[in-house]
């Protein structure tokens, strides 16, 4: 039987249905110190997770981000409680919908180009499996179709999905991308954190951590000085107002037309865009790999059926 495995191959995360993890990739020919996000393969040891590596606009020009696809595989069996040993594996990703006409074959080549059988150890535990087949689709748009109550009965949507580097935008009309309308923008949240860093460093002189502002985006309660939570909250405020702008830059009325936010980057519009009338806010960042599942899960049943 084959598993079909959804998998997002973030900037700045990689995601399956139920997993999550950074995209750092760190490669060593003895083994380190710990096992913990170690995945063993071709008598190297890579730990996976511990931090985000730097852009890399082009994922196919080397081996991380095959490295991080096993590790994904891996820990979406284990969370699963699926048999390790003998899987045959169908993998559903994703690409930009301003990208995917240019760059399907050559991901899917990628992705199969490292061989068909795989025998690999994480954490220390045995994982054999093959890598069948590899499906593309809409990044974003798969999220959206997959979701209930995203104004499924307004003629015309805006998906906005805010990931690390990028916010990849477009316009949905009677249920379908219009092409016309898809933009990348230069917002993704990494922009924001190292702007952040930069304001408390400059105007309080102090050196915070990417977890401690995260923890103030979320609302959560914070011990840094309040000075800095407001640097914080301004430099975020800032960042929302830009988003809007550069968005209505690009042809799409926000304000009369309603938005998804969906991404690592919805929780901070929901937060620190004022100014906003009709929005969902999609704030689970595995929607995309939950998208790209349910629906090469809903392509298959259908080819079972018509045979």
């Amino acid at each position: 039987m084959t598993t079909i495995l959804g998998i997002d191959h973030g900037y700045g995360m990689m995601k399956t249905t139920n997993t999550q993890m950074l995209t750092g990739v760190v490669t060593y020919d003895a083994e380190p110190h710990s096992l913990t996000n170690t995945l063993q393969w071709r008598g190297k040891y890579y730990v996976c997770g511990t931090s985000r590596q730097p852009l890399t606009p082009d994922k196919t020009s080397n081996e991380n981000y095959f490295v991080l696809t096993l590790a994904a595989i891996c820990r979406e069996l284990q969370f699963r409680k699926e048999p390790c040993i003998r899987q045959e594996i169908k993998l559903a990703v994703g690409l930009p919908l301003t990208r995917i006409g240019h760059e399907r074959e050559g991901f899917i080549d990628y992705l199969m180009s490292f061989g068909e059988t795989f025998d690999v150890r994480f954490e220390d535990k045995r994982y054999a499996f093959s890598i069948k087949d590899v499906i593309v689709f809409p990044q974003g748009y798969a999220a959206y179709v997959s979701q209930a109550n995203c104004f499924k009965d307004q003629p015309s949507v805006i998906l906005a999905d805010c990931g690390s580097w990028t916010i990849d935008v477009m316009r949905i009309d009677n249920g379908l991308p219009n092409a016309a309308t898809c933009a990348s923008l230069d917002f993704g949240a990494i922009r924001l954190m190292n702007f952040i860093t930069e304001q408390v460093r400059r105007k309080h002189g102090s050196s915070i951590s990417e977890p401690q502002i995260e923890q103030v985006l979320r609302l959560e309660e914070s011990l840094l000085d309040d000075s800095i939570q407001t640097i914080i909250m301004e430099c975020a405020e800032k960042y929302a107002s830009e988003i809007i702008a550069g968005m209505n830059e690009n042809g799409l009325d926000i304000q009369n037309i309603p938005v998804v936010w969906m991404g690592g980057g919805a929780a901070i519009m929901k937060h620190f865009a004022k100014t906003l009338k009709h929005t969902v806010y999609i704030e689970d960042v595995r929607a995309n790999a939950r998208g790209f599942e349910q629906i090469a899960k809903a392509v298959a049943r259908n080819v079972q059926t018509a045979v």
